[in-house]
């Protein structure tokens, strides 16, 4: 395994403008999507398995968000 900071694999491997945000690898690496380690904030991406993978975007994506209505019984 040779981990890479998330920015240094987006700079590497995806063209300006098209790089997954932070957030999006973090939730990856979360939801064991792909192989990686969040260390005091910063998200580290396995290289090789990323190298390797070809559903990357199906996995990258973010996840759909399901509205939280809690915060809106506060207002009642």
């Amino acid at each position: 395994m040779k981990l890479l900071k998330h920015t240094v694999l987006n700079a590497r491997y995806f063209a300006t403008g098209s790089r997954p945000a932070k957030k999006a690898w973090r939730d990856a690496v979360e939801r064991s999507a792909i192989n990686g380690l969040i260390l005091d904030g910063i998200v580290y991406i396995d290289e090789d398995e990323f190298l390797s993978r070809q559903d990357l975007d199906k996995n990258l994506a973010e996840k759909e968000v399901t509205p939280n209505f809690e915060f809106i019984d506060l207002l009642a």
